[in-house]
Formats: C-alpha cells, structure tokens, sequence
C-alpha cells in the first residue's frame, strides 16, 4: 500500500502546507506549532531528536485510536520543503520530506490540576485511552513501573458540545509500541505481545473508569483484523525509514497484541488478582 501526499484523515481538515512558523515544544519528538493553509497545527518532522520511528508510532497511534471510535484530532500528513524553515527546540531543523500534523484546537494539557477531569463531557474516553494505551503499550503518558507520568500528554479540549465542557483528546504515542527510539522485527516478540502491564492509567482515572465502556472498546479492539493492521502499517511514508521486515512484523504484533489485551484488559483493570496464602507448610514459616 502507498499513499500520496498530502493525505487527511477528516474531510473537514485537509491542510496541504505550511505557511507560518509559530513556535517550537522542547519535546524528544519536537514538535513544532505553525500554521498551514487550513490553520493551526502541530507538526512532527523528519530531522527531529528521536528520529523518524518517533512520527511512525504517532502516526499508527493516532489512527489506531480513530479506528477504536476515540476522540483524536482530525490529522494528516503533508510535505515539509527546504524553504519552510523550521527550526527544532534545541538545535537543527526540520528536513524536507513528509510530516504528522495534527488540527489545533483550543485548550490545555492536563497539568494535573483534577478539578479539569470533573468537566470534560467524554468520561467514556478515559477507559477508552487506557485500553489503547495499553494495546501500544504507551510508556509517555502513565506507566508505574517506569515510575512515568506526563501529564502533558493528556489534553482538554474547549471545542466541546456542551458550554463550559471539556473534552479530551487522545493524542501523542511517539513512546509507544516498543521501547526505546528504533522500531525493529523484535517488536513482535512474545513477551510485548503478552507485557500484562497497564499503561495510561493515572491515579486520578482509576475512579472515572468504567466497566461498560472498557468492554465497549475492549469488544471493538477484538475485533480488528490483521489485514487492518496491514493498512494501518501502509500508510507509513516509505522516507521515514521502516522497511518491509519491519512493518510485516509490526502489523502482526498490532494484531496480536490487540487479541490479547481485548481478552484480558477487563479483568486486569476489574479483578484484580486475589491474594492466595500458601498453606503446603500449615501457613508456618
């Protein structure tokens, strides 16, 4: 599968260039702020710190998530030129050749001020972000064993549809599916498929969970098909450096991955083990 550029994921938004440079995010991503010819938006360019796999796992997270019925922001790839001059955070800039872009839109991140979560208007995402999260195994937003948590990477959105509301958006996955920066054939390997780590589940989610939702999104997550997968894998540009052992063993693992996180997500999140006493001795040590 091969795509041409430019190519949107929304009829409603469908920028084709740059034409403003705003800002620049101190990010490993770094990401950019400018302005296209359809307004606002972050752009993820080729050039930058965590190199290009970083655009590949935004890219299949952000759509993955879409296909899951989840609110992302309407995104799309375009092509950065020599002349559009877009200067990373630290150092260097962006080189020409296709870019993630996504709509801004007015909000926040989270910050972790909690009384944001008590006025978004999609409850039912936050299961659904931590069961995606979870499939990508997603390691910059919440993941306990790595002692991370990022609440800039949670944002609230003002464009909801209720005055006064939130509503959040499920965005930024260049730290998932497999750790560290390069994506290789490992990826697909027994132990990621099966990792029974929970990720983005913040402290403050765990009583805004519910059951109803995660087997909502659970349900639909079982049924993706490994040919989806494929297509998903295909829209990656071939510029961003992910050969075909790669993307065959990444969208085997996307599927596979998704059957087992589908089966056990609900219970890992609702029934949490039960604490067992050996009693072979008669409880004595």
């Amino acid at each position: 599968m091969s795509i041409n550029l430019p190519w949107h994921s929304s009829s409603n938004w469908q920028p084709t260039e740059v034409t403003q440079f705003i800002n620049h995010v101190n990010s490993g991503a770094g990401t950019l702020i400018v302005r296209t010819d359809a307004g606002l938006a972050y752009l993820k360019a080729l050039g930058n710190p965590d190199g290009p796999h970083a655009l590949v796992k935004d890219l299949l997270g952000t759509h993955l998530s879409a296909m899951l019925g989840l609110p992302t922001f309407d995104y799309a790839l375009i092509e950065v030129i020599d002349l559009d001059e877009l200067p990373f955070f630290k150092a260097g800039k962006a080189e020409p050749g296709p870019a993630f872009v996504t709509r801004g839109e007015d909000g926040s991140v989270w910050g972790s001020d909690k009384r944001l979560l008590d006025k978004i208007d999609n409850f039912d995402a936050i299961s659904g972000l931590v069961v995606v999260d979870t499939w990508l195994r997603n390691t910059d937003r919440y993941y306990l064993p790595k002692t991370r948590v990022n609440w800039d990477n949670v944002f609230f959105s003002k464009e909801s549809t209720e005055e006064g509301k939130l509503s959040l958006r499920v965005m930024d996955f260049s730290h998932a599916i497999q750790f560290g920066g390069e994506l290789t054939t490992s990826v697909g390997s027994i132990a990621n498929i099966k990792d029974e780590d929970v990720f983005g589940l913040f402290p403050e989610f765990r009583k805004k969970l519910s059951r109803d939702a995660v087997r909502h999104y659970a349900s639909i997550l079982g049924g993706v098909s490994r040919s989806q997968m494929e297509d998903a894998v295909g829209l990656v540009p071939h510029q961003w450096h992910l050969d075909s052992p790669v993307r065959l063993a990444l969208a085997s693992y996307l599927f596979q991955r998704a059957s087992f996180v589908a089966e056990t997500i609900e219970s890992r999140l609702f029934d949490p083990p039960q604490l067992t006493i050996d009693l072979s001795d008669g409880g004595k040590s």
